[in-house]
């Protein structure tokens, strides 16, 4: 982790010391100007870096993007860089503080389950060549495809739960840590007059936004019971969360009551649109996305709609991780998923089931 700070008026950038562990140089050699410092970007990502950070820039407001950065010895790393704008008391942009974060471990780990799934679904195929040649063998296939199915689910969810508690329990623990020190740090230099002691303070709010994003990060992956009425307070949550995170409109529209005491059942229709929703901000690009969940002549159904940029691939022939596993989960609860276009624009993800294990009975 490593800071920079951009003087926008004077074009004069300066590096924190321990920047030279995450980009593996010396300060002396980190550009001094704002063109000088986008040489240590990728050039395949640099125009990409500039134009959000001068976007940045021109609306006054924060950013928040992932890059790669070339190291001497020939690897690749990925950065997580944020940045925040000061504005001088004429409301000009004078000041971008930036914080970078090596994600490298987390990008070789999504790098890994995407090359697992793409494995799997080879399999698969070649599994349902061999279904087709012999009829005999057919149920037997079908049953172990839902075992493995199962236990990729299974092996999913227990991931996610460890990764969710070492994020609250650890990566938190520590942001705060460093949080509470940099505040401490900064009431010193303010009663010292430093004139470091804006910069500072402008960090300790970076970290502070970034332990709240981890929170909220661990609350999504860490899974809960969902009997009863948990999934509409779960969805209505996930919704909150959403707009709070990714400032955009998110709504979680139920109009009567649905009470669904499977916890496996209401599991799986949590993560099938917590998944939808993923996909709508990142692939979609959606400002507005609603969240339903509905229940009509003996079936229920839970739909995700957003406004984004529309269906950019086949539910029949998903490449994606995410549409595969939301298909996987509608299976393992007997239930059926579609995607279709949105009118005007965008896609509406729907996942509907029969509903004899629902319960209809007053919810205060």
């Amino acid at each position: 982790m490593g800071y920079w700070v951009w003087e926008i008026q004077s074009d004069c950038v300066r590096w924190s010391e321990n920047i030279e562990a995450l980009r593996d140089r010396h300060p002396e050699i980190l550009g001094r100007t704002f063109e000088e410092s986008l040489a240590i970007v990728h050039p395949e990502d640099r125009d990409f870096v500039k134009e959000n950070i001068l976007q940045a820039v021109q609306n006054k407001s924060d950013y928040n993007i992932e890059f790669r950065v070339p190291w001497p010895d020939g690897n690749i790393h990925w950065i997580n860089g944020r940045g925040q704008i000061l504005k001088g008391e004429d409301q000009k942009a004078v000041r971008m503080l930036s914080l970078g974060v090596d994600i490298s471990d987390r990008k070789q780990v999504e790098e890994q389950l995407r090359l697992a799934y793409e494995e799997m679904e080879r399999r698969v195929q070649e599994r349902t060549i061999e279904l087709i040649r012999s009829n005999q063998t057919l149920q037997t296939e079908i049953t172990e495809r839902k075992r493995v199915e199962k236990e990729i689910l299974e092996i999913s969810q227990k991931e996610q739960r460890r990764f969710g508690s070492q994020l609250h329990d650890e990566v938190c623990q520590e942001l705060m840590g460093i949080m509470l020190l940099a505040k401490v740090l900064t009431q010193k230099m303010e009663r010292e007059g430093a004139p470091e002691a804006i910069e500072l303070k402008g960090i300790s709010e970076l970290i502070d936004k970034s332990v709240t994003h981890a929170r909220e990060m661990a609350r999504g992956l860490y899974p809960v019971e969902l009997e009863g009425t948990s999934l509409m307070r779960s969805l209505r949550a996930l919704a909150l969360r959403t707009q709070d995170l990714f400032m955009i409109s998110c709504e979680f529209h139920c109009p009567k009551p649905i009470v669904i005491d499977d916890n496996n059942i209401a599991t799986h229709l949590y993560r099938i649109a917590q998944e939808g929703v993923n996909n709508a901000i990142r692939h979609g690009k959606a400002s507005q996305i609603q969240i339903g969940l509905l229940e009509d002549q003996g079936e229920v159904s839970l739909s995700v709609k957003d406004n984004g940029v529309g269906i950019i691939q086949s539910i029949q022939k998903p490449r994606g991780i995410g549409l595969n596993i939301m298909k996987y989960r509608a299976r393992m609860i007997e239930g059926s998923l579609t995607l279709e276009a949105n009118q005007p624009q965008g896609v509406i993800l729907k996942c509907v089931l029969k509903t004899p294990f629902l319960e209809r009975r007053e919810v205060s």
